[in-house]
């Protein structure tokens, strides 16, 4: 038996040999998206024909269906479960397509959680399911580390807040700031605000990290006018005693001002499906839409739209304070960004007075880069005079940023011009590597619509995941498993492995690794280990498949073809799970066709060889 089991030990080396070789391959050509898309199409077109050509067609001729159906179940559903056992500890993330596919699963569950949970706030209890999906597909998520202020008393409302997970706390600043709600998963806040249109009256803290829906009063406003459903449930609720209780006690309006409120509300939701604002604030939002374009230190409102800039003036809070107040210090997490109307503040550092200050001037942006990047202040931030100035939250921005793509490409356009990397560097030690890393994933997350990274969470990730490598390295083989007990079990049933398998298989494994090693590159991985992890994958896939040719010696040929069914079953799910979907994602040049042309090359390799 030891010829059977070494030719089988060599077929398996053979046919993983381009795992290897697609990684280093890597090293020196990184094609586009769609050249790899096109030759992922490719070798999935080959390795469908040689497992139709030599196991299917096979077990067909020989009779086997039973060994055929049941085993090829087996297979798909064995692979399918392993897959996902090990998408959990991050083997997704060997290639972009499995990574993107672990994603949208995500979020198809957090949809259906957020579902749930809108459904326990009344007033979105009448809707239809469609109403409801529209509601739910309004939201924002985002994340808050601990310590994030949320809103402030006397801010602007513009969203109502659904907790997803973590803990928040609710002070009253009519009581000292005492705490007075701690709010866990599921629970919705600020929802007098928003359903009144008056400012905030309490202060909302993140005791824990938190991940937070949001939904903008725009959204919601927008709804209103399309959903008649929303729109009387919000007439029933604005006429009922909780609402008037809110105003009376939080803001004390008087109960004619109450009732008028409520009768003009009444009449605006019924001609124009908007909610007035209960009580008028006064940000001087038309000071700021007249000198936005001319702030400086932060060039990104000159790229903006008048209506994008009016957008941010919405949810900006007025301020004013005298000489000598603080407004960060050095430490402090950047969860507000300032921009002064009129005085001066003073930037200095603490541990190094040696440092001379810095004088800001009215038109000045200050406490910027620790509010983009979420990273702490390096400095301390004093008035040095009396002074107004306009404060914008970590929370509103990064709605707003979600909702206005001219906002999006502003930023984006700021980040490119290199203040951000010197900051990261030179002020929060950040390596090049790291500053480079966050700086990609902030453009990334730009364009995916997310929220910007937060460097101290980066930094803090950067030891979390240690299994990742192995579970990533686990889902390669995982791949490879398949084709291995197939070659052992062909090699024991005909004495070798056919010219067209082994074909087929190595041609679907080059793009297969050259894809899988463009993504792990991408998280960050050496190309050592990268190459290491394919060589050893190559060499347990020869060592399997001589080990399934020596545990199958003496076996039925009913037995060799039920495994090599399991192998064929595990195949064609890997076909349809992780390569097409890689090169639909890729938009690789014409799918069909590269497809074709790779089922054809297998053919002509059976008809003449």
């Amino acid at each position: 038996m030891q010829p059977v089991i070494i030719r089988a030990f060599q077929s398996g080396l053979l046919c993983a040999a381009s795992m290897p070789l697609g990684a280093v391959t890597s090293r020196f050509w990184q094609p586009s998206g769609r050249v790899v898309g096109a030759l992922t199409a490719f070798g999935a077109g080959a390795l469908l024909a040689a497992t139709m050509l030599d196991l299917v067609s096979h077990a067909v001729e020989e009779g086997f269906i039973v060994e055929l159906v049941t085993g090829g179940i087996i297979g798909s559903l064995f692979f399918t479960t392993v897959n996902q056992f090990m998408n959990k500890y991050g083997s997704f993330l060997r290639k972009p397509a499995t990574a993107a596919a672990h994603i949208a699963n995500h979020q198809e569950q957090h949809f259906q959680d957020l579902l749930k949970q809108v459904r326990r706030l009344e007033i979105f209890r009448s809707l239809t399911p469609h109403a409801l999906k529209r509601l739910t597909k309004c939201l924002l998520v985002s994340h808050y580390s601990s310590n994030t202020v949320l809103y402030q008393p006397g801010s602007a409302c513009e969203t109502l807040y659904i907790l997803n997970s973590g803990n928040v706390q609710l002070l009253d600043p009519d009581q000292d700031m005492q705490p007075f709600a701690q709010l866990k998963r599921g629970d919705i806040f600020s929802r007098m605000a928003f359903f009144t249109g008056a400012p905030h009256g309490t202060v909302a803290i993140a005791t824990t990290d938190c991940e937070i829906a949001s939904l903008p009063r725009e959204s919601f406003e927008d709804l209103l006018e399309t959903c008649p459903e929303l729109n009387e449930a919000t007439q029933h609720l604005v006429q009922g005693d909780e609402i008037a209780q809110y105003l009376l006690q939080r803001h004390h309006l008087t109960r004619n001002e109450i009732k008028a409120w409520v009768e003009k509300t009444v009449t605006c939701l019924q001609t124009a499906a908007r909610i007035p604002d209960a009580v008028s604030i006064d940000n001087k939002a038309n000071e700021f839409i007249q000198i936005a374009r001319q702030i400086k230190r932060l060039p990104i409102f000159q790229y903006l739209l008048s209506e994008d800039i009016e957008a941010i003036a919405s949810r900006l809070q007025y301020r004013r304070v005298g000489a000598g107040q603080t407004f960060f210090y050095q430490g402090e997490e950047g969860q507000t960004l300032y921009i002064i109307h009129a005085g001066h503040v003073l930037q200095s550092d603490p541990k190094s007075p040696s440092r001379k200050a810095i004088r800001l001037h009215p038109k000045d942006a200050f406490g910027e880069l620790s509010f983009l990047t979420g990273a702490r202040h390096t400095v301390t931030a004093v008035a040095d005079s009396s002074v107004c100035l306009w404060q914008l939250s970590k929370t509103d921005f990064e709605e707003l940023l979600k909702q206005s793509l001219n906002l999006n490409h502003a930023v984006e356009t700021f980040l490119r011009q290199g203040e951000i990397t010197g900051y990261l560097q030179q002020k929060q030690n950040f390596s090049q590597k790291q500053s480079t890393a966050w700086l990609q994933q902030a453009f990334n997350d730009l364009q995916g619509g997310e929220t910007l990274p937060s460097a101290q969470a980066m930094i803090q990730s950067l030891g979390e995941h240690n299994n990742a490598p192995l579970a990533i390295w686990l889902g390669l083989l995982i791949d490879g498993i398949p084709e291995s007990l197939t070659i052992g079990a062909g090699t024991l049933v005909s004495g070798g492995v056919s010219a067209t398998l082994l074909a087929g298989l190595f041609i679907s494994n080059y793009p297969e690794a050259l894809s899988s090693s463009d993504g792990m590159r991408q998280q960050g991985f050496p190309f050592t280990r990268i190459v290491t992890m394919w060589a050893s994958v190559m060499l347990i896939q020869g060592i399997v498949a001589g080990l399934g040719s020596l545990l199958l010696a003496g076996a039925s040929e009913n037995l060799a073809s039920f495994i090599e069914s399991i192998g064929a079953g595990a195949i064609l799910t890997v076909l349809a799970e992780t390569m097409l979907p890689e090169a639909y994602m890729r938009r690789g040049y014409f799918i069909g066709l590269s497809l074709l042309l790779g089922f054809l090359v297998i053919v002509l390799i059976k008809t003449f060889l």
